[in-house]
């Protein structure tokens, strides 16, 4: 394994498995053929960032080593709200006749769950996932209430090509910024 960033692998391959899984899952809600180029860049970016982890070194590396007893209570508590609400908002949605409409409720809470892990966990990159994954939901649920049945299947899969893509960013080079004046 090459060195340097071990908090950016765990991250990228945590990432990675979600974004995996939030497109397998999910991709029968595209029409054909569009769920199964889904399903082979989902697989794509997977082994992409897998190779990344266990090859590569980040061009962006987050930080080093274990967070510290502080950081790990705070990352437990958001990960045990993230499943509390997933199962209260499950069981809502079914409750007021949407069951549909779960899975971008699960978009939606891993999206807001990013906000304190940014700040406990010290990556500033969280915020911007966060705030994909929530438009992501937040689309996906105005295109459900719109009438497109099949919007909350589809949200999810592009949610999972999100995280696959954030996965990746941190191995691949900075973006060149143009000099002003």
């Amino acid at each position: 394994m090459a060195p340097g960033g071990i908090g950016t692998r765990v991250g990228s391959a945590i990432g990675a498995v979600g974004g995996l899984s939030f497109v397998l899952v999910n991709a029968g809600a595209l029409p054909v053929p569009v769920d199964t180029a889904a399903r082979v860049l989902g697989v794509v970016g997977f082994l992409a960032v897998l190779a990344a982890v266990v090859l590569g070194t980040p061009a962006r590396p987050g930080p080093d080593g274990p967070p510290g007893r502080g950081q790990q209570v705070r990352w437990l508590v958001t990960t045990l709200a993230m499943v509390v609400a997933f199962v209260a908002g499950a069981a809502v949605l079914r409750a007021v006749g949407y069951p549909d409409l779960q899975v971008l409720w699960v978009v939606l809470v891993v999206g807001v769950h990013f906000w304190p892990l940014a700040a406990v966990l010290r990556v500033p990159l969280f915020r911007r996932l966060g705030l994909a994954l929530v438009g992501v939901a937040l689309a996906g649920g105005i295109a459900r209430f719109a009438g497109w049945t099949p919007a909350a299947g589809s949200a999810a899969t592009v949610a999972g090509l999100v995280l696959l893509g954030f996965a990746l960013a941190p191995w691949l080079p900075p973006g060149r910024t143009r000099a002003r004046g």
